[in-house]
C-alpha cells in the first residue's frame, strides 16, 4: 500500500480503492528486572491477557533514537542566564555539556504498538489497544504526527537495508568457499 497522507489521525495507506489507517501508541518502556519477583510475573500475566483479548494483528516497533533531552537543557540554559555567580554558571555549563555528550553518545529505545484498519473499524479497534494497555499497567501515549514519521523514516532509512544495498566483490578463488557457506 502507499502512504497517502500522515498526519495525527495515523498513516493513511491506499491502494486502489481499499484504504487503511495505521494507528498507535507510544509505550513508556519498564525495566522489568528492577521490579520484585511477584509484580514482575504480575506484569508478565498482564502482558500476555492484553494481547490475548486483542483479537486482530497488532505491529511492533522499536526505534532507537537520540535521547529526549530538551528538558533539561531549557532548565539549565534559563539557570545559566539568571545566574551572575561566574563560578555557579560554569558549574551550569559543565551540566549543558554533560546533557550533549549524553545525547550525542547514547541512544534511547522507543516502543510502538500499532493496529492497522480500514477507516470504520480504526476508532473502535484503537480504543480496545488504549484500554487493554492501561489496565495492563502501561504507560502510554497517542502517538503523535512525529511519532508516525520517525516510524516512515525508520523503515526506508534502517541500518540493516545497507547490507542489501551495497553488493561485496566475490573474487573467483571465493565463489566455492562462499557457496559453501550460503547453503
Amino acid at each position: 500500500m502507499d502512504i497517502q497522507l500522515i498526519n495525527a489521525n495515523g498513516i493513511t495507506l491506499q491502494r486502489g480503492n481499499k484504504v487503511k489507517i495505521t494507528r498507535g501508541i507510544k509505550v513508556q518502556p519498564i525495566n522489568i528486572y528492577l521490579e520484585i519477583e511477584v509484580d514482575r510475573i504480575k506484569r508478565c500475566y498482564a502482558l500476555a491477557n492484553a494481547y490475548d483479548k486483542l483479537k486482530f494483528p497488532l505491529y511492533l516497533q522499536f526505534i532507537r533514537t537520540v535521547p529526549d533531552v530538551d528538558e533539561y537543557l531549557e532548565y539549565y540554559q534559563s539557570l545559566s542566564i539568571k545566574e551572575r555567580n561566574p563560578a555557579i554558571q560554569n558549574l551550569m555549563q559543565m551540566q549543558l555539556d554533560k546533557l550533549y555528550w549524553f545525547s550525542d553518545t547514547f541512544k534511547e529505545v522507543i516502543f510502538y504498538i500499532m493496529i492497522q484498519e480500514d477507516e470504520e473499524t480504526i476508532d473502535k479497534k484503537f480504543t480496545m489497544l488504549v484500554n487493554e494497555f492501561l489496565q495492563a499497567g502501561f504507560n502510554l501515549t497517542e502517538m503523535t504526527v512525529t511519532d508516525y514519521e520517525t516510524i516512515v523514516c525508520n523503515e526506508f532509512e534502517n541500518d540493516t537495508v545497507n547490507e542489501y544495498l551495497y553488493t561485496q566483490l566475490l573474487l573467483p578463488q571465493n565463489i566455492e568457499s562462499e557457496l559453501k557457506l550460503n547453503v
